[in-house]
């Protein structure tokens, strides 16, 4: 997230889904647009971990409910120094997003890990574990966010979206800046004239003795105007070079799962017969019913232990 997150209110659903701008830049009036140019936009990727678990969720469903590290890796969420140019993908990336969906590891015959994902499979995703994602309030806000993401695909990989400088048309962010050159420049301008021997020895009063009181306040406004913009636009530079050095990762994940290595086809075959065992064995499991999430199903299993441990303890008595 950027620094500059903290001074940006942005209700929910006013500018992105995933980084897509639902809003007509040329609709932002004049002091919106010097808002956007000063502090910026928010995050394009506040909703990154939602994209992301949804779409592994969507990869590991088609993968029978057992995947890879290799098929999760491009949904993940990789850390800083990582490459993507090992000959393997680190399984501490997926561990987050396993812990999230309910995954559990398997180890295979020959020593690899595969990843089970029963409860997916059998209750999906639902309402209260979307809501929880999405960071949302109430169930109104949860019906829009949801609309507003139907015509949002899900991609094979996720792709961070780099950070703009801001939203407002080029019109708006000229007289934004022109405005805080004039600021400071008239700024400056008072401050010569009140350092004047003789205004500085007059006792002045009124309007103009207000606007000298105040002038260092004036002062630090134009400065921070200005100031924070170019922070902010250095530290842009920065983060969209991180950005796009962990997106080559994710494509090189990507191509490592696509090129298909001996280790990686391996893999894949044991995943592919976990998911057969499943299927093979799903008569013998429990039934869930498909509506519930999985916070009720984990609920009712508890439930469902409870009551047998009574039925037990009857019949010994």
């Amino acid at each position: 997230p950027s620094p500059f997150d903290f001074w940006y209110y942005r209700p929910y659903r006013t500018y992105y889904v995933y980084g897509s701008p639902t809003r007509d830049p040329s609709s932002m009036g004049f002091l919106p647009s010097v808002f956007s140019y000063v502090f910026g936009d928010g995050s394009p990727n506040a909703q990154l971990t939602e994209v992301r678990v949804r779409g592994a969720a969507a990869a590991i469903r088609e993968g029978g409910g057992a995947v890879t590290a290799e098929q999760l890796a491009p949904f993940a969420d990789v850390g800083e120094g990582t490459t993507g140019e090992e000959n393997y993908v680190d399984e501490s990336f997926v561990v987050p997003i396993v812990s999230m969906l309910g995954g559990r590891p398997e180890v295979t015959e020959d020593g690899d890990i595969v990843y089970v994902f029963e409860e997916l499979m059998q209750t999906g995703l639902g309402k209260e574990g979307m809501i929880k994602l999405m960071g949302v309030n109430n169930m109104e806000e949860y019906e829009e966010a949801m609309s507003a993401r139907q015509s949002v695909s899900l991609p094979s990989e996720v792709s961070e979206v780099p950070y703009t400088f801001s939203s407002a048309s080029p019109e708006n962010k000229a007289l934004a800046g022109l405005f805080g050159l004039a600021n400071l420049g008239g700024v400056l301008y008072l401050s010569q004239l009140f350092s004047s021997p003789a205004l500085q020895s007059a006792q002045l009063v009124g309007y103009v003795g207000a606007v000298r009181a105040l002038m260092p306040f004036l002062l630090a406004y134009a400065v921070a105007f200005n100031a924070v913009p170019a922070l902010r636009a250095a530290w842009i530079r920065r983060e969209n070079r991180r950005i796009e050095g962990r997106n080559r990762t994710r494509r090189m994940w990507r191509a490592k799962l696509e090129g298909g290595g001996e280790n990686v086809k391996r893999k894949l075959r044991a995943a592919k017969k976990f998911s057969q065992s499943m299927k093979s064995t799903g008569g013998k499991r429990e039934v869930f019913d498909s509506g519930k999430d999985l916070v009720e199903s984990q609920e009712e299993r508890e439930r469902q232990s409870l009551d047998q441990f009574d039925a037990k303890f009857r019949d010994k008595l």
